[in-house]
């Protein structure tokens, strides 16, 4: 039978048994407890990077689609400028067409002012004519007007 001090000894061998298993199982724990602590916070940003991603895809998305946008706009700005471009060409076309019959007109309206010596009748036909092309030099002139204002409305 063992004496008082080898079950001393072996009572307090089981003790610091007992006590270093405590110890260690309250290190686990405590391990335990840090990482459980450090997933939480990983999942936390984790989350947050999720929402801030999400967040910035969407503003992506949108700037995507602004783009898109201004890139129609510029397109139909310039088709418009295009066709405002051809528009102008074509009422200068008809301006200078506009100039050279006054031109023209005026040249014949001189010319048969200044013949001279002709009978009554062709006086008076002379004069009709005369007033006949008075009449379609100012209708050209004020036609030469209306595209000279639409010409400037253009610019």
């Amino acid at each position: 039978m063992p004496t008082d001090d080898e079950l001393k000894k072996i009572q307090l061998e089981k003790d610091r048994k007992r006590d270093e298993q405590i110890f260690q199982e309250r290190q686990k724990q405590q391990k335990k407890s840090q990482l459980q602590l450090k997933l939480n916070n990983l999942k936390q940003d984790f989350s947050k990077l999720q929402s801030e991603l999400s967040s910035k895809e969407g503003k992506l998305r949108g700037m995507k689609s602004d783009v898109e946008v201004d890139k129609r706009d510029i397109f139909n700005e310039k088709q418009r400028e295009e066709k405002d471009e051809r528009d102008l060409n074509s009422l200068k076309s008809q301006l200078e067409k506009l100039k050279q019959t006054v031109e023209r007109e005026e040249n014949e309206l001189r010319n048969k002012e200044q013949k001279e010596g002709h009978s009554e009748e062709e006086e008076k036909k002379l004069e009709q004519e005369v007033t006949k092309l008075k009449t379609d030099i100012d209708v050209k002139k004020r036609e030469i007007d209306q595209l000279t204002i639409e010409i400037g409305q253009i610019r």
